[in-house]
């Protein structure tokens, strides 16, 4: 008889996981930036068998663009036996259309697509700046505002948010806020009161502390003095009351310069550069001369006002005698030319002005003795050196016959 064959058992397992089979997929289709991303794996061979026991393949085939392994998560099959991995991802850079891909053998798929988006600003990330550190009353401060999240991600949109947390101190909103789309915004403040060691802030939601700008003054513009001829006089000492064609002074601002302002004046005869130098061009008048500086930043305005009580002309080059001189028009007495060399005040030509000859190009003074009106108690005239400020008795000087220079006298 014949002796039938005992079976010998025999297993199938599993072949080489292969791409044509096998899936990666994401767990979602929009993430926001700081996230989770659950990242799933299913291993399967050639002939559809799932892979078990392969963590190692995913761990080093998968790659997940814009975002990173989560801290302390690996690849890990989800049961015994199921051939399913999965690991955590999170999601860090905004971008959109991404997918997922898992590397087998030199081959590659990919997962569904998914995109991400801006987290919550971020105080670390943001910032908060205004573009001066002094500002004029009335004058315009533009504040700019960074947001990013925790991946340093331009967070947009925020307008609402930022006029509600945002406080500028001293200044009320001018324009609105307006979304650069790139993560910075900016608004334009109007600067309505007076402050020291001011600082804007923007608090949000979430934040332990605000953010804070650099610090910034608001202050108020006038005219702080008078720079003439190498002397300063105080903003409220009269000057000038003399004048005489080419004259010229600077205004001096307090708070900043003349440059931050554009000049104008009330009066032809009296012009003002960007400097806030002022000339005076033709035949002063009694009436009164307004200058007006205007803030460049949309600031407020400042004025300096004067009037004349003289005004002087010369003969250049020409000399004259006493009697010749005082024929020819109303001579200054020498008080109305000087006070002496030593002191520059109000009411005297030199005491105004310095030295005549040298300070005032065109204005046709030269370096020599001027007649006075007044006598020297000799039988001569007072003569006064309007480069010095010196005056002396003519008699010294040959009296009233020699020639001097000549000034005249108009008052109103």
């Amino acid at each position: 008889s014949v002796t039938a064959a005992t079976p010998t058992p025999y297993a199938i397992t599993a072949g080489a996981a292969v791409t044509a089979t096998s899936e990666i997929k994401v767990g979602g289709d929009s993430f926001v930036s700081g996230s989770d991303m659950v990242v799933t794996v299913i291993l399967k061979d050639a002939q559809g068998n799932l892979v078990s026991g392969h963590a190692e393949l995913p761990d080093a085939g998968v790659a997940v663009p814009n975002a990173s392994r989560k801290v302390g998560a690996l690849w890990a099959e989800t049961g015994a036996g199921t051939g399913v991995y999965a690991a955590t991802y999170v999601a860090t850079k905004v971008s959109t259309n991404q997918t997922a891909t898992l590397k087998l053998e030199g081959n590659t798929i990919a997962s569904n697509a998914y995109a991400i988006t801006a987290g919550v600003p971020a105080w670390e990330n943001s910032a908060l700046v205004v573009d001066g550190e002094r500002y004029l009353l009335g004058g315009v401060l533009t504040v700019t505002v960074t947001l990013r999240d925790a991946a340093n991600n331009p967070v947009t949109g925020q307008q609402e948010k930022l006029a509600a947390g945002i406080n500028v101190r001293n200044a009320t909103l001018k324009d609105a806020w307006g979304d650069k789309g790139d993560g910075t915004y900016s608004a334009t403040y109007t600067a309505n009161s007076m402050g020291d060691n001011l600082k804007a802030t923007l608090t949000l939601s979430g934040w332990s502390q605000p953010r804070e700008s650099g610090v910034y003054r608001i202050v108020a513009g006038s005219i702080a003095g008078i720079q003439v001829n190498g002397h300063r006089f105080d903003a409220d000492a009269g000057f000038p009351s003399t004048g005489f064609n080419g004259a010229k002074f600077t205004l001096e601002v307090k708070e900043g310069k003349a440059a931050d302002y554009t000049w104008s004046s009330s009066a032809l005869w009296v012009s003002v550069n960007d400097n806030g130098e002022v000339s005076f061009t033709g035949q002063g008048t009694d009436q009164r001369v307004t200058l007006t500086g205007t803030a460049k930043n949309g600031g407020g305005a400042i004025e300096y006002s004067f009037q004349l009580k003289h005004w002087f002309t010369n003969k250049g080059n020409q000399t004259m005698t006493w009697g010749e001189a005082n024929m020819t028009c109303t001579l200054p007495t020498v008080s109305q030319l000087t006070r002496g060399p030593d002191e520059r005040a109000i009411d005297s030509l030199w005491g105004e002005w310095g030295d005549l000859s040298k300070y005032y190009g065109g204005s046709g003074f030269v370096l020599d003795a001027y007649w006075s009106s007044e006598q020297d108690g000799t039988g001569s005239h007072f003569l006064v050196d309007l480069s010095s400020g010196y005056a002396y008795k003519g008699s010294s000087s040959g009296g009233d016959t020699r020639s001097f220079s000549v000034v005249c006298r108009q008052g109103f």
